[in-house]
């Protein structure tokens, strides 16, 4: 009888397959931080790039009106009522390719310009001020479309309700009045224009970021719902200061106030577009002074400094 003799094929032991399971999880274990780095690169420079488009908006803005957008428009002179107001980030949406979400909105007071309030909007259309909008949205920022933290309670709403989350807050400065954004009357009062920015806009944060989590806040898009409030939907909402240390909004208060400060997701620092339409990197470790407790621009350290447009001071060698 021909043929060849059976063999008997040798399969894998048990310990070699233990071997090449404990390889391919040390592969893993090897390749994953780097697929994180690489990922978080990735969100990094689509966080500049938001921040690139809004320096550009910003601008563009300027450029067809003459001063930057104020930063919030009061639709009451009397300080108890509720008062919600839009802020800046609404003025600018034609700028960046929302010209259907602003027309939708129809925002009144831009340099005196008929329109809907935002206490109309409220109770007419709370969809569109939900609306999610991506070049506000830091993609490393997990904390969802909407700003769970600073719901609106005096719209109409009970119980309060969230609206659409904007991890870019405008500048604010140090007191309120030294940065790019601060309360106007609708018609031109209380707006910045490059004119004034007198230390340069190179040398001036016009918006930078704020994360949703760990009780910082973000900020909101649409508006503020109410001028004396700084907390909730206060002004908070949509400016951010250097007198708040980043990224824990540490002053000389008893309780720090990260819903104040600006911070982010990404690792050491956050991203920041400043009043030249450039966008730069700035480190925690950037040198900073509690301007609330000596609000001497004299002895300012860097950051406070980049948020002040005029207090005459050189930048430090840290920026």
């Amino acid at each position: 009888m021909s043929g060849h003799p059976f063999r008997r094929r040798r399969g894998f032991t048990l310990i070699e397959l233990l071997v090449v399971i404990a390889i391919i999880a040390i592969l893993i274990g090897l390749l994953l931080p780097a697929v994180q780095k690489v990922r978080e690169a990735a969100s990094r420079m689509k966080c500049q790039n938001n921040l690139k488009q809004l320096g550009i908006a910003l601008h563009s803005y300027h450029d067809s009106n003459n001063r930057f957008p104020p930063g919030w428009i009061r639709s009451s002179s009397d300080p108890k009522v509720p008062d919600p107001s839009w802020g800046w980030s609404v003025f600018i949406l034609p700028y960046i390719e929302q010209g259907n979400l602003y027309n939708r909105l129809n925002p009144q007071g831009t340099l005196g310009g008929p329109g809907q309030t935002l206490q109309q909007v409220f109770t007419n259309d709370l969809a569109a001020l939900q609306t999610p909008v991506s070049v506000y949205l830091c993609p490393s920022d997990t904390g969802g479309n909407l700003n769970q933290n600073k719901k609106f309670s005096k719209v109409g709403y009970t119980p309060a309700v969230a609206i659409g989350l904007s991890n870019y807050p405008g500048n604010g400065g140090n007191n309120g009045d030294t940065g790019l954004f601060q309360e106007s009357d609708g018609m031109g009062k209380g707006q910045v224009r490059i004119a004034d920015i007198t230390d340069g806009t190179s040398n001036t944060i016009a918006v930078g970021e704020r994360k949703s989590r760990d009780n910082a806040y973000a900020a909101l898009w649409a508006g503020i719902s109410q001028v004396g409030s700084e907390t909730a939907g206060g002004q908070n909402g949509v400016r951010g200061y250097t007198l708040y240390r980043m990224p824990d909004g540490y002053n000389n208060t008893t309780t720090p106030i990260p819903d104040a400060a600006f911070s982010s997701e990404h690792t050491n620092g956050a991203n920041f577009a400043l009043c030249d339409g450039s966008v730069r990197f700035i480190n925690y470790n950037i040198s900073w002074t509690d301007a609330k407790t000596n609000n001497d621009p004299t002895t300012y350290s860097t950051f406070n400094k980049l948020g002040d447009k005029a207090d005459g001071q050189p930048l430090g060698s840290d920026f």
